[in-house]
């Protein structure tokens, strides 16, 4: 059973600081991810555009038709990356104010003083990662529509321009869904070692195990007054 209270301040704080430690190291990983997200998706886009232009019909259809849905695989991992990032800085936000409650005055400031605190999902920094994603996936989508009507030639383009409708609305609903996002922790259970479920089991144990030694002592004392009237008879030695 866990007694509260049972470590001092000081190595509350050495926890804390512990934990603000790693949460940095992995808001540092989250941060450089979300820096490539960039080049990469502008990268794609230059790279989409002049390949296009020089392959064959077939493969432009293929291209075509297989680039707009990858951008919802960008997107994503770009929105993750920011979310991750948001929880890094929320959680270092309450242990820098966990603890200068503990100490008595304001030691840690930088996460619970920051002027982006709580205005973007992932800081400056994720907010304008994904802005600028959602941006270049936009350019992509058009370039993409613009190119597949001068690809598909004869054939009818109008269903093609519905799919790239699609996935751009499905951007804009996790776009959406990000700006909305907002750090909220689980709230962790405290129940006792031992439940009322267990209790009960418990208790059945120890009746079953009652009963049990019970039953081995009547026996026990039978067997013996069987062997004293036996011995009376005679028909056994004693």
């Amino acid at each position: 059973m866990t007694v509260r209270g049972s470590i001092s301040e000081e190595r509350k704080v050495e926890v804390l600081l512990e934990e603000y430690r790693v949460l940095y190291t992995l808001a540092l990983f989250r941060l450089s991810a979300l820096d490539r997200r960039v080049p990469l998706a502008v990268g794609a886009l230059g790279a989409f555009l002049v390949a296009v232009a020089a392959l064959p019909w077939t493969a432009q259809i293929v291209v075509l038709m297989v680039v707009p849905i990858s951008l919802i695989w960008v997107v994503r991992t770009t929105i993750s990356h920011a979310r991750s990032f948001e929880d890094c800085l929320r959680r270092i936000e309450h242990i820098e104010q966990r603890t200068n409650a503990i100490a008595g005055e304001e030691l840690l400031l930088f996460q619970s003083r920051h002027p982006s605190r709580g205005r973007t999902t992932g800081g400056r920094s994720g907010g304008e990662t994904v802005a600028a994603v959602m941006l270049a996936s936009g350019l992509t989508l058009a370039a993409t529509g613009w190119l597949a009507d001068l690809a598909f030639k004869d054939l009818a383009i109008t269903p093609f321009l519905g799919y790239l409708a699609a996935i751009g609305a499905y951007l804009c609903w996790m776009y959406a869904m990000y700006r909305q996002y907002r750090y909220t922790p689980n709230p962790i259970s405290r129940k006792g070692s031992l439940g009322e479920g267990d209790e009960h089991q418990g208790s059945k144990g120890r009746h079953s195990q009652i009963m049990g030694c019970a039953a081995t002592g009547r026996s026990e004392a039978l067997q013996r007054a069987l062997s004293r009237v036996l011995r009376l008879a005679g028909r056994i030695p004693p």
